[in-house]
Formats: C-alpha cells, sequence, structure tokens
C-alpha cells in the first residue's frame, strides 16, 4: 500500500512581512500542489514512496481518519489526529503579551468550554506560573498571530515548571514556541518547555518550536495516551544548567500509550533523541536526530509497574523513514545505535515488537543494507517483519527524503532566527548542546506585525468572509466538519488553499542532505 500522494516541488515559506500583510490571507507554506485520487505507482512520486504491505490502503481524506473521526485538521495525523480542541466553541482574542489579565493567553486557556485561543499581538509571553487548564477542548490557533508569530518563555523566578500543561482532553495547539529557559530560585527538575499528562487524551501539537527546558523539550507522562507531535522541532534542552540533577540535556521522553512522533527535527541532546520510556505502543515515522552525546532512539526505557509477577504490558514500535546522525558533540568510541530496546528494565523480558522500514544511521548508511541493522544487534529478536497494527500515519517517506520536508516545514513560522540557526547547523554538520540560550543569541526578538482585520472577533479575516459570503464562524459552509473558523485557520496554517484543496508537504522539501552521520564512522 502506497502512502504519498503525487505532488510538485515546493517554493519558500512565507516571510513574517508577508505573513503580516491583512489585506491576503494565503498558506504559511507557499506554492505546494497535490493531485488527490492519484495513488503513487512505484517509481512515480517525487517523495519515493514505499509498499509496506499487500493490503488496500484508503486514499488520504483531509477530513476523515480511515476509522471514521473528523481529523483536527486536514493535515492531523498519528493517534492525536482526532482531537476536537475548541471546535464549534467560543473565540477568545489573545491582545497582550502580558503574563495574565484581560485578553492573555491565560484568560484563553484558563476558560472553561470549547473555546479556540486566536492571537491579534505577535511577540513574547513571559510567564510567572505555569498555565495548567482545567478545561477540555482547546484550539491555541498559533498561526494567527502577526508578524513574528508567539513564543512562551518562564520568568527567571517561575519555578512551577513546564510553562504549558496539559491533562485534560481534546487539545490542539499550533505554531507556537515554547522556550522556558533557567531558572534564577531553586533547581527544578520538571521543567519542560511542553508537558502531556494523563487526562489529556486526544491532543495534538502541530508546528511546534521547542527549546531551551532544563528536563527535556517535550514529555507525554507514564498515563498519557492518544498524543500526536508532528511537523515540530524539539533541540537544545540545556544541559549544565538549573536541573537538579546537574548536567541534563535531554531531547523528547514520550511515556504513555498510543503515541506518535512524526516529521520532528531534534538536534543537540545527551539521549531521549526520543526516548519511549514506560507505555505500550509507539509510532516514530521521519524523525531527525542530530548530534545526540550517548543514545539515539531509545525504546521502553523504564521499569514498568505490574500488578503480578506474570503480567506485562506489550512493547510495540512502528519505526519508519528516521535519520539518526552523529554530530560534533556525540562520543566517539562507544556505540550509538539508531534505536536499541533496553529490555532490563521491562517486567517481561522479551514481551516487545519492533518494525523497521526505511530508516538510516551510522550502520545502516543506505536504504540497500538489512533493516535491522538500524538496531543494536542485541535487539534483532525483536524486530518483526509486518508493521504493528494500523499505521497512524498515512503520508510519510523513505528518511533521505523526510531530511528534506522536516528542514523545510517543521517548526512554528515564520520560522525565527533561533530555528532557522538549528536546521542550518544541522545541514552543515555544526550546532552543539548548550547550558544557556546566552551561547546562541538568547530569544529571538519576534516583529510585532499588524493583525488581519476582525470587527466582529469572530477569529476571521473580516476580507476572507466577505469573499465567500460568511458570517458565522461555527457553522460549517461545505459541510465537510470543519467548521468555517476552522477552514480559515486551516487556510492561514497552509493545509489548504484558498480554493480548499489539500495541500501536502510530504514529498515537497528540496536542498541537499547531509553526509550520512556527518561523515562519522561510529
Amino acid at each position: 500500500m502506497f502512502y504519498n500522494h503525487k505532488l510538485s516541488q515546493s517554493a519558500a515559506p512565507f516571510s513574517a512581512e508577508e505573513k503580516s500583510t491583512a489585506s491576503a490571507h494565503r498558506p504559511m507554506f507557499s506554492g505546494l500542489k497535490t493531485y488527490l485520487g492519484i495513488l503513487c505507482a512505484s517509481g512515480a512520486c517525487v517523495a519515493a514512496p514505499f509498499m509496506l504491505s499487500a493490503a488496500t490502503t484508503p486514499l488520504y481524506n483531509p477530513a476523515k481518519l480511515p476509522a471514521g473521526p473528523q481529523r483536527a485538521f486536514p493535515t492531523a495525523e498519528g493517534f492525536g489526529a482526532a482531537s476536537v480542541g475548541g471546535r464549534g466553541g467560543r473565540v477568545i482574542q489573545v491582545t497582550t503579551l502580558a503574563d495574565s489579565g484581560a485578553g492573555s493567553l491565560r484568560e484563553c486557556m484558563m476558560a472553561t468550554g470549547p473555546r479556540t485561543c486566536v492571537f491579534r499581538v505577535a511577540g513574547t509571553i513571559e510567564l510567572m506560573s505555569q498555565i495548567k487548564p482545567t478545561s477540555g477542548n482547546l484550539t491555541i490557533a498559533g498561526q494567527t498571530a502577526p508578524g513574528g508569530g508567539i513564543a512562551i518563555k518562564n520568568h527567571p523566578s517561575n519555578l512551577t515548571g513546564s510553562p504549558l500543561f496539559f491533562n485534560q482532553p481534546h487539545n490542539i495547539i499550533r505554531h507556537i514556541r515554547v522556550r522556558p529557559g533557567p531558572t534564577s530560585g531553586a533547581k527544578q527538575d520538571t521543567t519542560d518547555s511542553i508537558t502531556v499528562d494523563s487526562g489529556a487524551i486526544n491532543t495534538i501539537l502541530d508546528h511546534v518550536s521547542l527549546s531551551w527546558a532544563t528536563d527535556e523539550p517535550f514529555n507525554t507522562t507514564k498515563a498519557a495516551s492518544n498524543v500526536t507531535i508532528q511537523w515540530s522541532m524539539v533541540y537544545e534542552g540545556l544541559s549544565k544548567s538549573t536541573h537538579i540533577q546537574g548536567e541534563h540535556a535531554k531531547g523528547m521522553f514520550l511515556e504513555g500509550n498510543n503515541i506518535t512522533a512524526h516529521h520532528v527535527f531534534m538536534a543537540h541532546a545527551t539521549d531521549r533523541m526520543p526516548n519511549a520510556g514506560v507505555g505500550s505502543r509507539v509510532d516514530f515515522v521521519n524523525l531527525i536526530s542530530y548530534n545526540m552525546r550517548e543514545k539515539a532512539h531509545q525504546y521502553f526505557s523504564m521499569k514498568q509497574k505490574q500488578s503480578s509477577t506474570s503480567s506485562g504490558l506489550l512493547r510495540e514500535a512502528n519505526v519508519i523513514g528516521n535519520w539518526v546522525s552523529m554530530g560534533p558533540n556525540s562520543l566517539r568510541g562507544i556505540p550509538i545505535f539508531g534505536g536499541n530496546y533496553d529490555e532490563q528494565y521491562s517486567t517481561n523480558p522479551g514481551f516487545a515488537k519492533f518494525y523497521l522500514y526505511q530508516n538510516i544511521d551510522g550502520r545502516r548508511r543506505t536504504q540497500a543494507n538489512n533493516e535491522k541493522m538500524f538496531f543494536d544487534p542485541a535487539d534483532w529478536k525483536y524486530i518483526t517483519t509486518q508493521p504493528i497494527g494500523n499505521l497512524s500515519v498515512q503520508l510519510f517517506s523513505p528518511a533521505e527524503q523526510a531530511v528534506r520536508d522536516v528542514t523545510a516545514f517543521a517548526g512554528a513560522f515564520p520560522r525565527d532566527a533561533a530555528d532557522a540557526r538549528a536546521v542550518q547547523g544541522f545541514l552543515t554538520c555544526g550546532g552543539a548542546i548548550i547550558d544557556s540560550p546566552s551561547q546562541v543569541g538568547g530569544w529571538p526578538v519576534l516583529a510585532t506585525g499588524i493583525a488581519y482585520p476582525d470587527v466582529d472577533k469572530d477569529g476571521m479575516d473580516d476580507n476572507w468572509e466577505r469573499s465567500r459570503n460568511i458570517s458565522s464562524g461555527s457553522a460549517d459552509a461545505d459541510g465537510d466538519g470543519y467548521t468555517n473558523l476552522e477552514e480559515f485557520l486551516n487556510e492561514l496554517a497552509g493545509d489548504q488553499d484558498a480554493a480548499g484543496n489539500f495541500i501536502n508537504r510530504v514529498g515537497a522539501g528540496i536542498g541537499t542532505v547531509p553526509a550520512v552521520n556527518c561523515n562519522i564512522i561510529p
């Protein structure tokens, strides 16, 4: 079954100045076109899609998931893709960069009932304490921010942990940057950029940029389920900073069940690039992992709790189209495998299964090599030749094309100086693990821009509404399951063009791919 649609080459994303133009709303990612309804035949697609099995696969439907539920937005994939977010609820405008009060992000996130946060300001929000919503059905639409977009950081005196913490169901978080930074008081052990906890079932993060946390930039906890992080950037977890354990530069710690990470850029950490921790099923698809000091992919590396001596949780992972590369801080003389399973931590050693396909690292350097070379040889006995269950991602490519796609389109847009620097460092085999944001220029200053006209405060551009004869954001003019507000947000985020046609980024990235493993021989 083929997972990519036929598509053309891509032009560059819009700049901050283009994005802030109020008179015409165009997708953040310009020049992409897709031809729906045409499955790729072998060798006929830009993205060189590949066959997983002989089973019949449904065409990609931008409105509905294969099992039937509405997608959170047209490009939403993975186990969190059925998130409802704030669909059909209130629109709450964020009109200030203040920590709290009227018009603040905190006011919107802490409101009750279905709601969508739209931004009338751009810049960095500095939090004095954690924001932890007590009501679910929340959409944070960072793509609505003018100018350079929205970033979130902790004030140095903020000792409450991750800036954003989710434990309520149905969250959609798009196009924001969260970079907490070090604390000035007592050292902490739980400061991620974003934490998704138990209760936050059906949560999806899309085009978020996460860095400069003193724990790991992204964490899902042991009881989390149905979560996706996609088209995002996770890099530069702070090393010798203010974590209670001392040196602690980490990547992503993804515990729980039914967790998907796809099209994510990860760079500059000691390990957890990513780490599946405790859990049962993960899909890791088209991830870039670069410049890990000790370990790249880690699978189920935390001890499970058990109800009896015979119990055990089947630990399964689909590992597809990932690129793992050593870098300047990677230790020489020790084996750094693309992936390894820490079976010594399982209550039922050997109760695991891994499906590997089209991954590249320092040992599996070409697609002609045996698939299992991506894993530690000690774990080869757990590798299966068939995909595990129904893969939660339909649109993907081999690792080489994933590098082009992820470096072109991942992270919050318009891309700021920090994200651009991180990507360029990877492409040139540069960059480093850092201790402080000051080593790399600190928090970028984001252009203020001009917000689009929205006199009726319904979240939609007034000009866009008039051009379509639309007045109600909660109605569904075309009957596809997305409200009119969502149609506007989807177009603004680059999921669809002005005519409502789906835009597929997979296979659209162009440019050079770095040398495999940066020419480092492990």
